[in-house]
């Protein structure tokens, strides 16, 4: 063998979590990168992209492991207990042997954090690469509405105006959440209340903190799927409004019960003439 051949050409790495099944695989990387290529034509316009748009992948990523952390430690705690493995009622006591609060502070507290910084990185995205300045939705009530005038003011049109409807529909239902409890961590010293037990029948249970009067992995998924998919919108809305001189050229929105279960992209190009912009760019309500 030569030393040409015995030389790697390269090394190929296997992404972090799942396939091209994983929604978030196939729609934050595989479809966005499918859709960035055929918006930039040049090397040097993707290259560009990708250096401020993989700071987003990778705090998203982060943010969901440490979210995922968090809930398979809390199923764990309680399973324990469950099966009588760490806890158990002696001398008119709860005695438990193993604590899990720290590790459910850290996790809960570095979820928000990540999830800030790739808010942040996607500042800097729509700022350098569309030109489209978006730092108001993150500010107060009063900052957003005044940014939010002198955004329409400089991008008229249909597709932007929607674009302001997605911003005022996002805050209302999860970012005001988040961006309290991001507060809270960073300049308030937050910590996550400790768990608490009780005795039911001689069965000893496991109350974990709430977030806003419901059960924390119901609200953490709730505050995931919008995390990542108001990411995911907003990139593909700067997307689109380089569409507008490519005649029979659109964004088209596949809706979940039509998305391929081995790569369920949620956007793709379109090549069949739209009837009108807004009826290609209709984005799913979120969660609350």
């Amino acid at each position: 063998m030569s030393e040409d051949q015995s030389r790697p050409k390269g090394v190929i790495r296997k992404l972090h979590g799942g396939g091209s099944s994983d929604p978030f695989v196939a729609r934050m990387m595989m479809g966005m990168f499918e859709i960035r290529d055929f918006i930039f034509s040049q090397d040097k316009e993707r290259r560009k992209f990708d250096k401020l748009y993989n700071p987003i992948i990778q705090n998203l990523q982060e943010a969901r492991y440490v979210k995922d952390k968090f809930l398979e430690t809390q199923q764990d705690h309680v399973d324990k207990i469950k099966n009588g493995d760490i806890a158990r009622f002696e001398e008119n006591f709860i005695k438990v042997d193993e604590t899990v609060d720290f590790d459910l502070n850290i996790y809960f507290k570095d979820f928000f954090i990540r999830g800030h910084i790739a808010l942040d990185c996607l500042k800097r995205l729509t700022d350098h690469i569309f030109d489209t300045n978006i730092e108001f939705f993150f500010k107060a009530d009063k900052q957003f509405e005044k940014g939010m005038e002198r955004f329409k003011a400089k991008y008229p049109g249909p597709l932007f105006e929607f674009f302001i409807e997605m911003l005022v529909d996002e805050r209302q239902n999860w970012f005001s959440t988040f961006v309290d409890m991001r507060r809270k961590i960073e300049h308030h010293g937050f910590e996550l209340p400790k768990v608490m037990y009780r005795l039911e029948k001689k069965k000893i249970i496991p109350e974990f903190p709430q977030m806003n009067g419901a059960e924390t992995p119901d609200t953490f998924e709730v505050i995931w799927e919008n995390l990542f998919s108001f990411c995911e919108d907003a990139v593909i809305m700067m997307f689109s409004s380089k569409l507008p001189g490519r005649t029979g050229v659109s964004i088209m929105h596949i809706p979940e019960n039509m998305r391929d279960k081995v790569k369920p992209i949620k956007y793709k190009i379109s090549m069949t003439p739209p009837k009108e912009l807004l009826e290609r760019m209709q984005f799913p309500k979120k969660k609350k």
